[in-house]
């Protein structure tokens, strides 16, 4: 595409010159079972990933747990072996998506009963422990502002759980610049309490504007800073990571439709937005290398852990370019 060349020696520029190292913080990546390319990619980049986050678990409409069915038996043990080969953990995702979104209800039903909320955080723990995972990443989305205690008794018992297993525990979370937050899903994760029972602490800055909102920034590179700077006066930083996009939208219908890099690389004449690093081309953005570097750049400087991209396989190749191998 015309102006890659240029915009990804940029993003090279952003992660190198400083003169930091890049190894000092930590790639960590998403996948999913429903695109090919993302285990695909996970293979071809592997031995610049720290940690890799495949969706491997789901929360079924009574509140249970159960393994996803995207992966088969072949596909699970392949992605397993490319991580033990490049020494890179495997903590496998538990989510409430069902069908079209991210469904509350699911989750209600368990958390509110604390049988059903410590039975659910010990059967996680145990398929997890039986797949042969490194650990678990909680990522329990849109919730309601009431859950906000219960939720954090269901980590607190996961915790409980995963340190008994020696498994790590990571807890996605949505980004907010101030508790207890501004809608339901954010009000529900209390960031001080979340961070005392977990590892690792994953914020989502991304989705600024999505599927259903008007065009506009998937991350704007202030507001990510807010969001991080307000996420490490309640987190640790070495337990803190930054979500990364690696897709974009377009909206030339609503809701948009989302988009992979191969859905973007042959749209001709992209500018570049001033505020997020992303391409942008009518109603439709990307955010790919540009915008990703950018934010690499400021998780160094906030000194956090590292970064974590949704998703492997959707992103700008180049962003690997300026990923050096562990």
């Amino acid at each position: 595409m015309r102006g890659m060349l240029a915009l990804t020696m940029g993003f090279v520029a952003v992660m190198m010159g400083s003169g930091e190292s890049a190894a000092a913080i930590k790639v960590s990546g998403w996948m999913v079972s429903w695109n090919p390319t993302s285990l695909a990619q996970f293979e071809a980049q592997a031995s610049r990933i720290h940690e890799v986050l495949p969706e491997w678990f789901m929360v079924q409409a009574d509140g249970t747990v159960a393994r996803r069915p995207g992966w088969t038996p072949e596909t699970r043990a392949r992605l397993m072996k490319v991580a033990k080969d490049h020494g890179v953990a495997v903590l496998g995702m538990a989510s409430n998506f069902a069908g079209t979104g991210f469904d509350a209800k699911r989750m209600q039903v368990m958390l509110g009963d604390k049988a059903k909320r410590d039975q659910h955080a010990k059967d996680l723990a145990k398929m997890a422990a039986e797949d042969g995972l490194d650990g678990i990443d909680l990522d329990y989305e849109s919730l309601e502002a009431p859950d906000r205690e219960n939720f954090s008794r269901l980590v607190e018992a996961m915790a409980a759980e995963t340190r008994t297993r020696r498994l790590v525990l990571s807890v996605t979370v949505h980004a907010k610049t101030s508790e207890p937050g501004d809608w339901g899903g954010s009000q529900a994760q209390d960031f001080a309490r979340l961070a005392r029972a977990a590892d690792v602490m994953r914020v989502m800055t991304y989705d600024q504007s999505w599927s259903g909102s008007a065009p506009g920034p998937i991350a704007a590179d202030a507001w990510v800073e807010s969001a991080m700077s307000f996420a490490a006066t309640q987190i640790p930083k070495e337990k803190l990571e930054m979500g990364i996009a690696g897709y974009g939208y377009d909206w030339t219908k609503r809701p948009a439709t989302s988009l992979t890099w191969t859905d973007w690389v042959d749209r001709k004449g992209p500018t570049l937005d001033p505020a997020s690093g992303e391409l942008v081309l009518g109603e439709s953005r990307f955010s790919g290398a540009e915008s990703n570097g950018r934010k690499i750049a400021l998780a160094k400087r906030l000194g956090l852990r590292g970064v974590s991209l949704w998703y492997i396989g959707s992103e700008e190749p180049g962003l690997w370019d300026a990923v050096p191998k562990r």
